[in-house]
C-alpha cells in the first residue's frame, strides 16, 4: 500500500485540485452491491456500467473509475499505474464490505479523441492457456484420475494439491498477478516437499547450533543428546529453498528446453465511444510458434540455480512480506524478465510445474495396479 500511501499525500500537498494525468482502470463488482464511490481519490465518468454473467458467479457490473495523479501532469500510461489501482481496488471492496475485483488491463487512449480502449493483459502473461487444447485431453485426465487412486495417499494429495493451485495460479493471474506467481511457486514447492530428498544431516537444520550449546549447557550424556537430537529432527523440513532448486533442477530432462512454447495472439478492434473496452475477435485470432521454452528457462545449470532461487524467495516475498512483484517481469516480455537477477517468467514456470507434474504422474503410474474402468456419464441430447 506504500504506493496508495504516496499518492494521497501527494494529493494533500497539490494546491490545484484536479490538475494532473488521468489515470482510468476498470472494475467490476456484482450488481446488487452497487455503491456510490465518488470523491476526492478516484470518480466515475459519465459512463453507464457494462452488465456481465460469469460461469459460476452473478450478475456483474464493470465500472470504469478515474484518478487524477497530481505527481504527473504529462506522460504515458505505465503498469506502475496497474500496481496502484489493484491497491486502490483493495481499499475499495474492504470500505464497501463487498467483492470487488480489478481488471488487469492497459488502457488505450486515442488523440483527439474522447476514447479509452482496454486491452486485457492477462493474456500476457501465459497467452498458452488461451489456446486451442492438444487432441487426448480425455487419455491425460484418466492418467491424472488412476495416479490419485492408486499412488501412496500422500504422494497422491500433493499432486492433487499442485494441480489445484497451479489451476487457481491460472485463473487468478488475469487480476492479480503477484498473488497468482506464488501460488504457483507454491505448487512446485508442494511437489519438491513430497518428492524431494531430505536433508537428513544434523548440522543443515538452522537451530542446530543453538541447541547444542543448550545441550552442553545441560551437561547432557552421549545417549540423551542423541536422543534429544533426533526428538528435535523429526520430520524437520530442513534447507527448503535449496530442496526447491535441487528437486526442479533435477526433475527437468533435456528435453525440456526443445519443447516449444505457443502464443495465442488477438486481433483487437477499437470501439468508439468513452470508456468502451477492446472487441476480440476470435476467428482472428493468431496461433503462433514462439520459441522454445529455452528462451524462458535458462538451460545452463548455473543461471537456472540463480533464477530458481530468486522465483522461490519471489513466493516469500509475496506471501510472508506484501511485496507486489514487477509484471513486466512476470511478462518475460522486451527484454525483461531475463536477468540473473529476477524470478523465471510466469509462462516459463507454469511449463516447469506442468512438466514435473506429468513426470511424477507418470512415474507413479509405473507397475501401479489396475482401476475399476469407469464410464463418464453425458446428459442425453
Amino acid at each position: 500500500m506504500k504506493r496508495v500511501r504516496d499518492y494521497i499525500e501527494g494529493l494533500i500537498r497539490s494546491r490545484a485540485i484536479g490538475s494532473g494525468r488521468r489515470s482510468t482502470f476498470r472494475i467490476s463488482i456484482p450488481k446488487t452491491s452497487s455503491f456510490e464511490a465518488d470523491g476526492a481519490v478516484f470518480t466515475y465518468p459519465a459512463t453507464p456500467p457494462q452488465e456481465t454473467h460469469r460461469a459460476g458467479g452473478v450478475l456483474e457490473q464493470n465500472f470504469v473509475l478515474e484518478w487524477i495523479d497530481p505527481r504527473s501532469v504529462s506522460g504515458s500510461y505505465t503498469l506502475e499505474d496497474n500496481d496502484l489501482a489493484v491497491d486502490l481496488t483493495a481499499v475499495l471492496g474492504f470500505a464497501s464490505g463487498r467483492k470487488v475485483a480489478f481488471a488487469n488491463e492497459l488502457p488505450i487512449s486515442v488523440e483527439g479523441q474522447d476514447l479509452i480502449t482496454f486491452i486485457p493483459l492477462g493474456i500476457r502473461l501465459d497467452s498458452e492457456l488461451y489456446g486451442p487444447a492438444d487432441d487426448g485431453v480425455n487419455a491425460r485426465m484418466d492418467k491424472v484420475f488412476k495416479a490419485l487412486v492408486t499412488l501412496p495417499q500422500k504422494k497422491a494429495i500433493a499432486i492433487g494439491d499442485a494441480i489445484r493451485m497451479r489451476n487457481a495460479a491460472c485463473n487468478l493471474a488475469e487480476q492479480d498477478y503477484s498473488s497468482a506467481y506464488g501460488l504457483l511457486v507454491a505448487a512446485l514447492e508442494t511437489l519438491s516437499g513430497e518428492f524431494g530428498e531430505n536433508s537428513s544431516v544434523w548440522e543443515d537444520w538452522d537451530l542446530a547450533g543453538e541447541w547444542d550449546a543448550f545441550i552442553a549447557e545441560q551437561g547432557l550424556s552421549h545417549d540423551q543428546a542423541a536422543a534429544l537430537r533426533d526428538r528435535l529432527f523429526l520430520d524437520k523440513q530442513i534447507r527448503i529453498g535449496e530442496k526447491f532448486v535441487d528437486y526442479t533442477i533435477s526433475s527437468l530432462d533435456e528435453t525440456f528446453w526443445d519443447q516449444h512454447y505457443w502464443e495465442y495472439v488477438p486481433t483487437i478492434e477499437i470501439v468508439h465511444g468513452h470508456g468502451a473496452s477492446a472487441n476480440w475477435l476470435p476467428e482472428n485470432f493468431a496461433w503462433q510458434d514462439a520459441g522454445t521454452l529455452g528462451d524462458r528457462v535458462p538451460q545452463r545449470l548455473s543461471d537456472l540455480r540463480k533464477r530458481l532461487t530468486k522465483t522461490y524467495n519471489a513466493r516469500s516475498q509475496v506471501f510472508h512480506r506484501s511485496v507486489r512483484l514487477q509484471q513486466i517481469i512476470l511478462m518475460g516480455v522486451g527484454g525483461a524478465g531475463q536477468s540473473l537477477s529476477d524470478p523465471l517468467p510466469f509462462s516459463g514456470l507454469r511449463r516447469i510445474v506442468d512438466c514435473i507434474l506429468w513426470k511424477e504422474i507418470e512415474r507413479g503410474l509405473l507397475g501401479a495396479r489396475s482401476v475399476p474402468h469407469y464410464t463418464r456419464i453425458r446428459p442425453t441430447p
